[in-house]
């Protein structure tokens, strides 16, 4: 049956869709349109949490058939939204979305709540993310290989909240990290009481890209590295999220790790993109690259001042 006639009934929804937004227009009607084409014989309900669009996010959300709840931008922590939208949400089944990740397919969110109906150890699912081919050639790199199971079959991530499907009543007693506004949905996954699992369906994927802009992307280094280091002071955990290691002792190993990284990544972006023809952006490499290191040091660094990482 079609999500879209299920989601239209008077019936309490068993699965409530909990989109962020700020000014997504670009990608938001896609993602509405593929939520309601979902094929699966369960009811849902989307609700919209935007922190301040100045786009036509909220006009394109009116035209569907979602509830929409605006915070402040001040407010804003991916933690601090979707604690917000799952006290809105009527369902037993959470499933939290970025506002700009797009289902591939009409089984997606049936694929993404199947083990959680079939076994009531797992807590939470969340599946694969795909880059828009050619959108952002240096984050395809990336989505690619995060994403791409090894030798045993596991994956880079530990989890994501940009697609994935939780249970009400765990996100009620455990739920997200509303300081962190980077990795709190690693820090969610670390720190799951014990006895409560997550699995990762292949499968149930979403295209997610963002643009090629390196403003994006230098806050982006900055922010990780800073809350690397919250991450590590506040839980003691590590998490190195597209930050390579350096957890190496001695500053002589650490130069060399990050010597050897970069060398190697900058080796994979360039066969990457000469054999996929992208031969423009191959222009953007280094400046990449540099944005990397220099936000990352500065991040890094003050974020240590914040939380005295070691």
């Amino acid at each position: 049956m079609f999500g879209e006639l299920m989601s239209n009934s008077m019936e309490k929804p068993i699965v409530s869709i909990i989109l962020r937004t700020k000014n997504e227009a670009c990608a938001l009607e896609k993602v509405l349109e593929s939520i309601f084409k979902q094929r699966l014989d369960l009811t849902f309900e989307v609700i919209v949490i935007d922190s301040g669009s100045t786009d036509a996010t909220l006009d394109i959300a009116r035209r569907f058939k979602t509830r929409i709840y605006e915070i402040d931008s001040t407010e804003f922590s991916f933690g601090f939204s979707l604690n917000f939208g799952i006290g809105k949400a009527e369902g037993g089944i959470v499933i939290c979305l970025s506002g700009h990740c797009i289902p591939v397919d009409t089984q997606w969110m049936k694929r993404l709540v199947a083990p959680l109906l079939a076994d009531v150890d797992i807590a939470a699912t969340f599946g694969r993310q795909e880059p828009i081919k050619g959108l952002n050639p240096l984050e395809e790199i990336m989505l690619l290989n995060q994403f791409s199971p090894d030798v045993y079959g596991e994956i880079k991530v530990v989890f994501s909240n940009a697609n994935c499907a939780i249970r009400k009543q765990v996100l009620v007693s455990h739920p997200f990290d509303e300081v962190a506004v980077a990795a709190e949905d690693f820090i969610w996954a670390r720190t799951l009481p014990d006895g409560l699992g997550i699995q990762y369906v292949h499968d149930a994927s979403v295209y997610h890209s963002h643009p090629l802009s390196l403003e994006y992307w230098s806050k982006r280094f900055y922010r990780d590295a800073f809350f690397r280091e919250y991450i590590k002071g506040v839980y003691d955990l590590e998490w190195q999220g597209m930050i390579p290691g350096y957890d190496a002792s001695g500053l002589f190993v650490k130069l060399l790790k990050q010597l050897e990284w970069g060398v190697r990544g900058i080796s994979d972006m360039v066969l990457y993109m000469t054999k996929n023809r992208y031969f423009k952006q191959m222009l953007l490499v280094p400046v990449f690259v540099a944005l990397f290191h220099f936000n990352n040091w500065k991040g890094g660094r003050d974020g240590k001042r914040k939380y005295g990482g070691s």
